[in-house]
């Protein structure tokens, strides 16, 4: 929690705030949907939606990085701690 809240990250996410940085590690370390991420911290769709492409362009104007080049592999919407029963 102490990255979240900018105690421990390193300089290149301080310029952050901490929604962003908590949408950033659930959307992209942890694979959560912007519906989940809305859902688990009581906050619209659209503003997860807006953070974290917000977050994500400081991001890539800080170190350079075409934004139009970064993708984003999603599972296919399997839910976790959701057992997957086989025949």
């Amino acid at each position: 929690m102490s990255w979240i809240f900018g105690d421990t990250c390193g300089f290149e996410f301080t310029f952050l705030t901490s929604l962003q940085r908590k949408v950033l590690v659930r959307y992209y370390l942890e694979d959560w949907s912007d519906r989940q991420i809305a859902d688990s911290l009581g906050v619209t769709v659209s503003l997860v939606n807006l953070r974290r492409r917000q977050a994500l362009e400081l991001l890539c104007n800080e170190f350079d990085v075409d934004i139009t080049k970064l993708k984003r592999t999603r599972k296919s919407g399997i839910a976790k701690n959701k057992s997957i029963k086989e025949d």
